[in-house]
């Protein structure tokens, strides 16, 4: 499970920033230039309109003035009769090959009688233009209008020539509109400069209030996104006193009282974590529909199932044993429901024997409230309790086994003797006497065997007490291996077998207990002798590696059979051509069966390991390491 990490660290800049360019801070941008814009467009507009009205009064203010000036002018010469030289007079006012001003001068009955930009001929009738309308009625008219003569649009201003009740005429001038605007381009251009300028001004406003104004919002909002994911690093710092500043401060005591309560949980879990993993049985516990919730490291171990196996099914992983059986079981109807089975797998190549017991358990449902969080308002699981019983097994396997064996090799010799003996009861030992003497050997013999049997039960039961002691003393390694050979020369020679030794000078001395080395050591020459061939070699070899001294027992016998090496060390287990002693037909004394498991446990007790190397027909080699121990040196005499 995740670790929880709480701290009073700021919120991430980074997130703050990309908070920042969220839709709440284009919206508030947008909207602020939205507005700037509006309120500055209209400023514009009216700016612009009002410059045009002001052009464009006092554009005619000056074309009337003209026109005032030429009809004070013109007002005495005023005679159709003279009609030409009007026009040559405009003419010479305002050529026609300028752009400036036009000079109309038209008759009372709308006649064109001089024209500056065109030949007076030419032209229609003007009695219906709405200048000339408008200053008939009025004294004075203006107009804009597209003038056909000249192929423009024009301002047109008409004054009347006479008094009110003896019209003789009009005067109007006209300027080209073109000529206008050039003249106030640059005045509309440097208010549109102005403008823009402005709106730039303004969007950088908008954008410096969405960025003052979002910035705390953004804070907030990526504090409350980091709650969400269960982030509780994120400290909220909202200075201010408004609504935004008292939401950060309730998210901040929030996150403090979550942060707390995390704490306490998460330090609940650890300990339960640890409790859990630290049992020797193996605790799992699904929910009724066979999603496993918890799974400690022990039955991970037992079950040899991965680590990620919380929150999958129980189909998935445990459809090989009992288990699923076990965890799927229906809801009980009558309290909780207890039940086991044994389980057998395999792991790691080994065989491991499970005691699985099962009960019926109640789980807080998740999806309640924390008011409704009792006992009873939860969900049917199960727990699932496994508890390693491998080792029991096998002791109850392997007491069961001996308890056989050994009424089998105690009943065999027994029942030989027996019969031997009603035998002899029924013999004339005096007429029978060399029958007797083969059937009274056969009783000692027999009898030996039952000593050595109940010597080695007896040396068995010993190594294996809860409450024996073996004190080490310190050994001369070299004597301790020459004792030995004296101790079995009688019974190689016997077999015509011989035994070399060989001590490395760097191993001259070791502490143990030399009532366990040697029962190890006169098994392992014993067994060695008694399955060689005449004329054999018993080897035993002692060498020193490292901080241990280790003996090699050697012989050139029948050699055990790959399938058999891990089992010649249990008791009463012999190999099957090895029975006879030697491996052949003949009639020699058999073992007990039980001397390879002497030597385990001797070896056992004495800290030490035994390895078994054998090749069928080629003999057996058997090594025992212990450790050297803190020697005491000891000198002769």
């Amino acid at each position: 499970m995740s670790t929880l990490q709480i701290s009073d660290a700021p919120p991430n800049r980074a997130e703050a920033r990309s908070a920042l360019r969220g839709r709440f801070f284009w919206k508030l941008f947008l909207g602020n230039a939205v507005v700037l814009t509006l309120v500055l467009g209209a400023c514009l507009w009216t700016i612009l309109s009002q410059l045009d009205v002001y052009h464009e009064a006092e554009l005619i203010s000056f074309l009337r003035s003209q026109a005032t000036a030429l009809r004070a002018v013109l007002e005495p010469q005023w005679n159709p009769a003279d009609a030409a030289r009007l026009d040559r007079m405009v003419k010479e006012l305002s050529p026609a090959d300028t752009e400036n001003v036009r000079i109309t001068l038209i008759g009372p009955d709308g006649r064109v009688w001089a024209d500056s930009s065109a030949d007076p001929a030419t032209l229609d009738s003007h009695a219906d233009r709405p200048e000339i309308v408008q200053a008939r009625s009025e004294g004075w008219g203006a107009a804009v209008r597209w003038s056909d003569s000249i192929r423009r649009e024009m301002q047109y201003v008409a004054l009347s020539v006479g008094l009110p009740g003896e019209l003789r005429g009009y005067v109007r001038v006209a300027v080209p509109l073109g000529v206008v605007s050039a003249r106030t381009g640059t005045v509309h251009r440097l208010v549109w400069a102005i403008g823009l300028s402005g709106l730039a001004a303004a969007l950088l406003l908008a954008l410096g209030l969405a960025f003052l104004w979002s910035g705390r919002i953004a804070r907030v909002t990526a504090a409350a996104r980091g709650l969400s994911r269960g982030d509780l690093s994120t400290r909220l710092d909202v200075g201010g006193n408004d609504e935004v500043a008292l939401l950060a401060r309730s998210l901040d005591r929030m996150r403090n009282r979550i942060a707390a309560q995390m704490s306490t949980i998460d330090g609940q879990r650890r300990s339960l974590e640890a409790l859990l993993d630290q049992l020797s049985e193996g605790v799992v516990v699904a929910r009724h529909d066979g999603r496993v919730l918890w799974i400690n490291a022990a039955a991970r171990k037992l079950l040899n199932v991965p680590s990620d196996v919380c929150d999958s099914t129980v189909e998935r992983y445990f459809s090989q044993h009992d288990v699923q059986r076990l965890l799927l079981a229906a809801p009980g109807t009558n309290g909780d429901i207890e039940s086991e089975a044994r389980v057998d797998l395999s792991v790691a190549g080994k065989p491991v024997s499970l005691l699985a017991r099962a009960s019926e358990i109640v789980l807080p449902d998740v999806s309640l409230g924390a008011s409704q969080g009792d006992a009873r308002a939860g969900v049917q699981g199960r727990l699932l309790v496994l508890t390693d019983i491998t080792e029991l097994s096998r002791a109850i396997r392997l007491r069961t086994d001996f308890a056989a064996n050994a009424s089998h090799e105690l009943r065999t010799p027994l029942a030989a003797m027996r019969g031997a003996a009603e035998t002899l009861q029924k013999m004339n030992l005096t007429e029978e006497s060399a029958a007797a003497i083969r059937f009274v050997n056969m009783i000692v013999r027999h009898i030996s065997r039952l000593e050595e049997l109940v010597s080695d039960l007896l040396n068995l039961s010993r190594l294996e007490s809860p409450g024996a002691r073996f004190d080490p003393v310190d050994l001369r390694t070299e004597k301790f291996v020459a004792e030995l050979i004296d101790r079995w020369r009688d019974n190689a020679e016997n077999k015509n077998v011989t035994v070399t030794a060989r001590v490395d000078a760097d191993c001259p001395q070791l502490r143990a207990n030399p009532h366990l080395l040697q029962l190890a050591l006169d098994n392992l020459v014993d067994n060695a002798i008694k399955f060689s061939e005449p004329d054999g070699t018993v080897s035993i070899d002692v060498r020193r590696n490292r901080d241990r001294i280790v003996f090699r027992v050697s012989d050139q016998g029948c050699g055990i059979p790959e399938e058999d090496q891990e089992r010649v060390f249990e008791r009463f287990y012999q190999v099957a051509r090895a029975r006879t002693g030697t491996g052949s037909a003949s009639d020699q004394p058999r073992g007990t069966g039980l001397g390879l498991s002497i030597v385990r446990h001797a070896v056992t007790a004495l800290a030490g390991e035994v390895e078994l190397e054998s090749i069928v027909g080629k003999g057996t080699t058997i090594t025992v390491n212990i450790p050297i121990g803190p020697v005491r040196v000891v000198l002769d005499g």
